[in-house]
């Protein structure tokens, strides 16, 4: 059981920061940019592929990992390209439907829902095709992976300079 918490924690929060990131990356769109502190910018997906690149540095990964990372990273970049014109394509339409004297709702909701299903659809996968690279890490790779996993979300969810985890 231990083993599994030690493991198996790690996975799901690896899964939870990517996913996220993915989606906060996503918003920025195709060409979006994110502002750094050094001046610089990076496109979403660009970025996300710098957090993944980041983390993974200190892994010493084998080719065979290392391509299965490069594979995810690039399946990322491709779904957010992909999701950028889908949204596009729908708020066109949605567009279209609200500049109608009556618009009909009935009319958006099924481009809506579609959106939703294709993104849960691609977290899915890339949830799936990240637990595939996780498996072939070694014992110390998911050690170092999972503490670099813990130190970026403990940052990022820090309030006031307080880490947001649970009080006993």
């Amino acid at each position: 059981m231990k083993k599994l918490l030690i493991f198996g924690i790690p996975v799901v929060l690896a899964a939870a920061v990517i996913l996220f990131g993915a989606h906060y990356a996503q918003s920025f769109g195709a060409g979006g940019h994110m502002w750094h502190h050094d001046g610089g910018s990076m496109g979403g997906g660009d970025y996300l592929s710098y957090r993944i690149d980041k983390m993974t540095k200190d892994l010493n990964l084998n080719a065979a990992q290392q391509a299965k990372i490069d594979s995810f990273k690039q399946q990322m970049q491709s779904n957010m390209g992909s999701g950028w014109e889908s949204r596009k394509s729908m708020h066109e339409a949605i567009k279209a439907e609200l500049a109608k004297p009556t618009p009909d709702f009935a009319l958006i909701a099924p481009l809506i829902d579609q959106q939703i299903d294709q993104k849960a659809q691609n977290a899915h996968a890339l949830v799936a095709q990240f637990g595939e690279f996780y498996q072939t890490l070694s014992a110390d790779q998911k050690k170092t992976l999972a503490t670099e996993f813990a130190d970026h979300f403990n940052s990022e969810h820090q309030f006031k300079g307080q880490s947001q985890q649970p009080q006993e």
